[in-house]
């Protein structure tokens, strides 16, 4: 994964926070915060449409990754939410874990990753 497309993930995760308000934002920590700010392609500004789920807005498939990791760390209201949170990503690795061990061949396994 190089610099740039990196980059351009923490472009994207700066206007899905904005566009999610400031009641996210400053729940995330000023030091991470700083990261996702001073790592951003200053080049690159994603529209995010506030009335659009996250999977339809268009989004690199790293971005929403990076979104959950914010939602598990930092938005979750109680332990029992993140403890819910954690175990719907166990679960979709699990699922996704038995589909990739049935799968023969290289290209099938290919085209499973790119639907991720």
């Amino acid at each position: 994964m190089g610099a740039m497309f990196m980059e351009n993930v923490l472009s994207e995760v700066y206007a899905v926070v904005l566009a999610m308000g400031a009641e996210y934002k400053i729940r995330i920590p000023d030091d991470v915060w700083n990261v996702i700010c001073d790592a951003k392609n200053d080049n690159y500004h994603p529209f995010v449409d506030e009335n659009k789920a996250l999977h339809e807005q268009g989004l690199m498939k790293d971005t929403i990754t990076f979104i959950a990791m914010l939602h598990r760390d930092y938005w979750c209201d109680s332990e029992e939410e993140r403890e819910e949170l954690i175990a719907l990503f166990e679960s979709n690795e699990a699922e996704w874990q038995a589909k990739a061990s049935k799968t023969t061949s290289t290209r099938d396994l290919l085209k499973m990753i790119n639907e991720i």
